[in-house]
């Protein structure tokens, strides 16, 4: 549910599994701050109702109709602020986690590779972007071995795709186990309250044998329990 043209009393919200509040304005140095009428009163009395009803509120970021701002946002010398300033807006009107998409883009041209294939390529004509895009339709449509990359400076896998022309060619960014286990280890250093998950079905692969269905989930699992020595690190440095 969209709750941007809300005003935070009577919502119907008791059935709902969850709220997401869009729109943020990217400034420069990745400063964040409400688009429109998403001022902090606004949301705090939003955030207030949607918990009374025992429902959680994500926070949606995105770079719908600000390309530019969140161009800045990303890149190398502004990455670090940007996650920092994300953290701060939750805790500082209480959200319970942040909806993050799985993107595909598809073509463009007047990039070194034609159509657009990897992170921070300047383009002529745009790709044609598809957001929402589950885990287990990018690993059985397009995952390859040989496609898949390692961000070291964002921290995240995507995959590339470079075929003759420009119109089929492909960047995939998305969650892969290093990526869950990275976020995950950052919540615990950031000494956050948890991690939340959107949403468990899109990790699960239905044609996998038993014991490979649910990779995602296993390695949130995984880092939780072997979690001890890192918490243990936080607590002495305090």
């Amino acid at each position: 549910m969209d709750i941007r043209h809300l005003d935070g009393s009577p919502i119907p919200i008791f059935g709902l599994e969850r709220i997401s509040v869009p729109g943020i304005t990217m400034l420069p140095l990745a400063e964040i701050r409400p688009y429109q009428n998403m001022g902090p009163d606004r949301v705090n009395a939003i955030v207030k109702a949607v918990h009374n009803a025992e429902t959680y509120v994500l926070y949606s970021i995105g770079g719908w109709g600000n390309h530019k701002g969140f161009s800045n946002a990303i890149s190398p010398e502004n990455r670090q602020t940007f996650v920092e300033n994300i953290i701060s807006v939750m805790q500082e009107w209480g959200f319970d986690g942040i909806d993050f998409y799985g993107y595909v883009w598809q073509g463009g041209s007047g990039t070194d590779t034609g159509g657009v294939t990897r992170p921070n390529q300047r383009w002529r004509n745009a790709p044609v972007v598809t957001d929402n895009v589950p885990y287990h339709e990018i690993m059985d449509k397009y995952y390859e071995p040989e496609y898949f990359h390692w961000d070291e400076d964002a921290q995240a896998a995507y995959l590339s795709i470079d075929r003759p022309g420009s119109s089929d060619d492909l960047f995939i960014s998305f969650e892969e186990e290093k990526a869950v286990e990275k976020k995950i280890k950052y919540a615990l250093k950031q000494q956050l309250g948890g991690v939340f998950i959107w949403e468990l079905a899109g990790g699960y692969q239905q044609n996998k044998p038993p014991g490979r269905r649910d990779l995602l989930l296993r390695s949130v699992k995984e880092t939780v329990k072997n979690a001890d020595s890192l918490i243990s690190e936080i607590v002495e440095s305090r």
